[in-house]
């Protein structure tokens, strides 16, 4: 007897190619700049060394002065531009945050009265913006002029770099994170290996 027919094979789907994960969206974070000092576009040719800008060595001095004095490794400022501050405005920021703000005279100089001065000097009366005392905005054809009658002149340069370094160091805590910290003791411990032993044994250990 003929056997009987086997039903025909149920049809099996085609495989079907994988399909490639979506890579995940990974958003690309920004590390903030630890320390910024924007400046209003009238202040650009202070850093511009063709201009005989000398902000930036001046900026230099300071991590110098307060690395001897303090101990402390200022992290590099990061100068930049900004449009939305006043042609003679600058700012300092921390961590992203502005801490700190102040505005000079384009084309002059500051003259204080340190209690010296012999006579009275025309100017444009002002605030000395690190310590608020008051000031005069000079010409410098006045220079010489104030200097003999004991006052103290300073270019703009030196106005900002004062305020920066007083903000500096008023902010000091707020620089020194675990890295900064970790430089310091290692450098201490060469010096007074004890004395640091006794403070942070765990540290060492």
């Amino acid at each position: 007897a003929a056997g009987r027919a086997r039903p025909a094979a149920a049809p099996q789907p085609e495989p079907q190619e994988a399909k490639p994960a979506l890579p995940e969206r990974q958003e690309v974070i920004q590390p903030l700049d630890l320390l910024e000092l924007e400046l209003g576009y009238g202040l650009i040719p202070l850093v511009d060394p063709e201009q005989h800008g000398e902000l930036l060595e001046r900026i230099r001095g300071i991590r110098r002065q307060y690395a001897q004095e303090l101990g402390l490794i200022i992290p590099s400022i990061h100068v930049r531009d900004n449009l939305q501050l006043k042609p003679a405005q600058y700012a300092v920021l921390i961590k992203g945050v502005e801490v700190a703000r102040g505005e000079v005279m384009l084309n002059h100089l500051l003259a204080m009265n340190a209690g010296l001065a012999q006579d009275q000097l025309e100017g444009i009366p002002t605030r000395e913006p690190a310590f608020g005392l008051p000031a005069l905005w000079i010409t410098d054809q006045d220079r010489e002029r104030a200097q003999l009658l004991g006052y103290t002149v300073v270019d703009l340069a030196t106005v900002i770099t004062t305020h920066l370094g007083e903000v500096v160091r008023a902010h000091a805590h707020e620089l020194l994170d675990r890295q900064q910290t970790q430089t310091l003791l290692d450098h201490l411990a060469k010096v007074f290996p004890k004395v640091v032993e006794e403070l942070v044994p765990n540290l060492l250990s």
